[in-house]
């Protein structure tokens, strides 16, 4: 026979009370002679009205335990809001509630101590305010560098917090192409290279050149010079220079965005193509 809890017990000899005979609850529950006279030693000698609030209070016990077991398992947190309830909505005790929804009382009176991440907010607040483009990495090295001994996973923590997370720009796949070999041309105007530079004047101000070269004997045909170099000026400064050496048969140039758009690869196609 397997083991029953005090509501089983309680309720077995509130059956013998009613009347029915004992050898039935042998057969019915699997039990001996000896066992039910034991019990009835033990919880019949109770006072009828302490009986019956023992069995009132395990019949609500049982009842809400039914109902949390309907539940699915859930983590401490929700399993103390729980208890929380049972307490306001039912007249039962602070360990009778927990032991319904399988909580310890230290689990319930724990109260969690968070760990003050004020001085790292601070601290990763100034570093990302003097350096914007800084990822966590390099974040982290600094406060590193400044003395504090913090755990990387912690400063990572209020670094999510934060938001301070920058959008990792991933590589474009550039789709498959079949170049050609590069070849030696044969004669003058045959094929022009270009291609960008960058500099600065004595004041500190960014400039671009345009470069563009004869790839038969390597002359310079023209480098054009400015702040600016949209598409539509290198096109306008390719008729220019078509004016004194005629149209190439083709171009040799990079993947810059300059010359993948429309603008360039629409002129290169009306007047480069033979």
């Amino acid at each position: 026979m397997k083991k029953m809890t005090e509501y089983q017990i309680v309720t077995i000899l509130k059956e013998a009370e009613a009347g029915i005979p004992v050898k039935e609850f042998y057969r019915k529950y699997g039990m001996g002679n000896s066992t039910f006279y034991k019990w009835r030693d033990k919880y019949g000698v109770m006072e009828t009205r302490k009986l019956k609030q023992m069995f009132a209070k395990l019949s609500l016990k049982s009842q809400l335990q039914e109902e949390i077991i309907k539940k699915a398992l859930v983590p401490t947190k929700e399993r103390k809001a729980w208890a929380l309830a049972l307490l306001e909505s039912h007249p039962v005790t602070i360990t009778m509630s927990c032991s319904i929804v399988g909580l310890s009382r230290y689990a319930y009176y724990y109260q969690p101590k968070l760990p003050d991440d004020s001085v790292i907010i601070s601290v990763l607040s100034a570093i990302t305010g003097k350096h914007l483009r800084w990822g966590f990495p390099k974040c982290f090295n600094r406060i590193r560098k400044l003395g504090y001994k913090w755990n990387h996973k912690r400063v990572y923590r209020v670094y999510c917090q934060l938001k301070l997370n920058l959008r990792v720009k991933r590589k474009q796949r550039i789709p498959s192409r079949n170049p050609e070999r590069l070849s030696a041309p044969s004669k003058q105007g045959e094929c022009w290279s270009m291609d960008f530079m960058s500099d600065s004047s004595r004041n500190q101000r960014r400039f671009r050149t345009f470069n563009v070269i004869d790839d038969f004997n390597r002359e310079a045909l023209g480098i054009d010079m400015v702040v600016s170099l949209p598409a539509g000026r290198m096109r306008r400064y390719l008729d220019k220079l078509a004016e004194y050496h005629a149209y190439p048969l083709k171009i040799r140039v990079d993947n810059g965005s300059e010359f993948t758009g429309n603008t360039f690869t629409n002129w290169a196609k009306s007047q480069v193509s033979p």
